[in-house]
């Protein structure tokens, strides 16, 4: 490659303050994929000259102290921790001496240098501002005062809570802690206890906690209220003026049972020649929520709706979201619509974006609409036979349009939804498996080709747009991947080690190796992992899982942010606006990785009362026996999917009946005297102890003799010593006293 060729690749990893990969660079530098050795090589060479140093994945300027990265500090239990940075790029790593006062969660600034191991690790960290402005702990007598506890382990720093500020608050409480004071280098911060939540046994308590615990706010300010009040429940004239009437055109939407609001809606017409028009219509929120007003802010500082198992916190209050912007049946709504057309194979070959006003004729379930199409039930086919032409054109457009996604690469993880049903105190009532039949896949077909469509309208019109992206994935973490699937599938099965970041349809041939296996499940889960995690921006990324050039969020404006922002776009140059004129386009990025970071804590919101919830009906079951499969494996134990339940639990290394060494690269346990455990072996366990705050379940490995019936290993290893336990317990009972006094003295 020439000189002028590396020097630009030189110069466009050096104007970045994160690290960039390969596919990246490509993509800036508009270099044909056919070139991906030679820009390799030109990687491999700046980085042997110094110029560069390796960043994970990517590659950072060689001169890395220079490189300061801002991003947020995800912390670990002990100590240490990684900065996600907000341009995306691989995560640095933070070692426990540099992370100073850093807490989870926490907007940090750090200067990124070469590690030890080759790798970067962050130096000089700085906090930009405080995730937590509350925490939820475990209250404590300490002397005179009182200290709550962090029930998050990552949470390291206990609050300091005076007598009068603890209130009515016992020892032992769970209680919600406002933090009033942040010392440095890592004392004990100070707080006031805001809110009791019990001792934790309650579960009907399992949601306010972990909502408290994450700083979630379920109530709406009071404008934000009263503005919600004003709003107009009907379309009026003028709210329809300037928008195309699609009043007349047959629509429907199509949720699931439970679904209160309705934001989108579809219509399709076949054509003689097998091809057809398809409508989706979106609820259009910017016009009852615009830029700047009290509902805007309110939903810029939520970003997302949180959606537990027994409640759901909106991101808009609800006459907004039942209300004007809910797409109900027989109910004029205004919308923005793209309306595509598709040839007999499924090819999109037109589309138009534009405002609009519909009226649904009917609100249909997933369940139903499966009934229609799938069992052919007369009863419903009867009822509904006015829309069974309709519905039956759209499957036979979704099945080509899941073929062409199939065929370009796109990743389908078919992976059971399990659903939770809760009784009246709280307590899991039943646990259901949901697979994911023709009518979930077709409102998805269409919401995803209606997401690519508009950001390729905004892209290709030369505008901005807040993009969903999913960048490549890295190589180290893929390639570690495939012994672990050679081990379980066998090795006589080709899968391929890959030299270069493997094109998502390589991935996808790889899952279908898999199909109809006992570990099918796992290997989706443990491949999952093994991908980045998608993310909002500014930068238009190829999103890699769906292998779509352009991608956004379009069609979820209720309860997803950087949708509305969307929304604001399109309605800006349909308008005839410039996109400058737009003051919030300027924090187009800072918006996308705040709405990126919110995600993140909703779906935080979720994993964790689920995890407490499947906790506290395991506890019922302890001493029970079940079959499981294992799907993960550490030096430290091995992870359990009960397939009964679909939940997960440990069997720590000391359960196991013979000492064991982890066998890294194939993800195993292997015993000193025989036996070797690995991902994808089916197992039986016993269920020990659930610790339901904790969310973590203890089990332990059994064997079956030839009826079935539970035989315990004759060569079981002993038990740890409890009082080994005991005395651990004491230890740090006494490091964490030791803590507080440290910086009752410093302060």
């Amino acid at each position: 490659m020439s000189k002028s060729i590396k020097d630009r690749i030189y110069a466009a990893v050096k104007r970045g303050d994160s690290p960039i990969t390969i596919g990246e660079i490509m993509r800036r530098l508009d270099i044909p994929r056919a070139r991906r050795k030679e820009v390799g090589h030109a990687l491999r060479d700046l980085t042997q000259d110094g110029k560069l140093v390796k960043s994970g994945s990517g590659f950072l300027a060689g001169d890395a102290s220079r490189n300061t990265i801002t991003g947020r500090f995800i912390a670990h239990a002990d100590g240490f921790g990684f900065v996600v940075s907000e341009s995306g790029g691989e995560d640095v790593y933070v070692p426990r001496r540099e992370s100073g006062s850093a807490m989870h969660g926490d907007r940090v600034s750090v200067r990124v240098v070469p590690g030890r191991d080759g790798r970067t690790s962050g130096t000089d960290l700085k906090v930009l501002s405080r995730s937590q402005t509350s925490l939820v702990g475990r209250l404590e007598r300490f002397h005179s005062r009182w200290v709550a506890v962090p029930l998050d382990s990552r949470q390291t720093r206990p609050v300091m809570v005076s007598a009068s500020d603890a209130g009515n608050a016992r020892e032992g409480d769970l209680v919600e802690v406002t933090i009033t004071a942040y010392p440095e280098r890592g004392e004990p911060l100070a707080g006031t206890v805001t809110q009791v939540l019990g001792d934790g046994t309650d579960p009907n308590l399992d949601s306010p906690l972990v909502l408290a615990e994450l700083g979630i706010i379920p109530a709406f300010p009071v404008e934000v209220v009263q503005a919600a009040k004003r709003l107009p429940q009907k379309v009026t004239p003028q709210l329809r003026e300037g928008r195309e009437d699609l009043r007349d055109l047959q629509t429907v939407t199509i949720d699931g049972e439970t679904a209160k609001d309705f934001d989108d809606a579809v219509s399709w017409q076949a054509e003689a020649d097998g091809g057809g028009t398809l409508w989706v219509h979106i609820a259009d929120v910017d016009t009852f929520a615009p830029a700047g007003s009290p509902l805007d802010a309110e939903a810029w500082e939520r970003a997302t709706s949180v959606y537990l198992p027994d409640r759901v916190v909106p991101m808009f209050p609800e006459e907004l979201s039942n209300g004007i912007c809910s797409l109900n049946p027989e109910v004029e709504r205004c919308t923005l619509t793209a309306r595509m057309h598709f040839d007999a194979d499924g090819n999109r070959t037109g589309y138009k974006v534009f405002a609009s006003v519909i009226k649904s004729d009917a609100r249909l379930t997933y369940t139903g609409v499966n009934r229609m199409l799938v069992d052919r039930d007369p009863t419903l086919r009867e009822a509904y036979a006015p829309l069974l032409p309709m519905l039956e054109g759209m499957e036979k457009l979704a099945r080509k349009r899941m073929q062409i996604r199939h065929q370009r690469g796109s990743l389908d993880f078919d992976l059971p939804e399990t659903l939770i049903v809760l009784g009246t105190e709280g307590e899991i009532r039943d646990i259901l498996s949901q697979e994911r039949e023709i009518a979930h896949r077709l409102i998805e077909e269409f919401m995803l080709v209606a997401n690519e469509t508009v950001a390729e309208w905004l892209t290709d019109g030369k505008w901005p747009c807040v993009y969903r992206v999913h960048e490549d994935p890295d190589l180290d973490r893929i390639n570690a991947f495939v012994p672990v699937a050679r081990n379980v599938l066998g090795e006589e099965v080709p899968i391929p080690y890959f030299r270069d970041t493997p094109a998502p349809k390589a991935l996808q041939g790889l899952l279908g190796k898999a199909v109809g296996h006992p570990a099918e499940h796992v290997l989706n889960g443990l491949l999952i992992r093994s991908l980045k995690q998608a993310r909002y921006t500014g930068e238009h990324i190829m999103h890699y899982g769906l292998a779509a050039h352009t991608y956004c969020h379009f069609t979820s404006p209720i309860r997803r942010y950087p949708d509305l922002l969307v929304h604001r776009l399109v309605h800006h140059r349909l308008s005839g606006g410039r996109w400058r004129e737009l003051d919030w386009v300027k924090d187009l990025e800072s918006t996308a990785a705040h709405a990126s970071a919110r995600e993140r804590r909703a779906m935080s919101a979720e994993r964790r009362v689920t995890d407490i919830k499947k906790c506290r009906f395991l506890a019922r079951k302890e001493g029970e026996v079940f079959p499981g499969v294992i799907d993960s494996v550490a030096r430290f134990g091995m992870f359990v999917e009960l397939t009964e339940f679909g939940f997960d639990g440990m069997i720590p290394v000391e359960n196991l009946p013979v000492r064991v060494t982890f066998d890294e690269r194939h993800m195993a346990l292997v015993g000193t005297g025989g036996g070797r455990w690995q991902i994808g072996d089916p197992i039986t366990v016993r269920v020990l102890h659930a610790d339901p705050l904790a969310g973590k379940v203890t089990l332990d490995l059994v064997e079956l003799d030839e009826d079935g019936r539970v035989r315990e290993p004759v060569a079981r290893k002993p038990k740890a010593d409890p009082r080994g336990r005991e005395r651990e317990s004491r230890k740090q009972a006494r490091n964490h006293k030791q803590g507080l006094k440290k910086g009752r003295k410093k302060r």
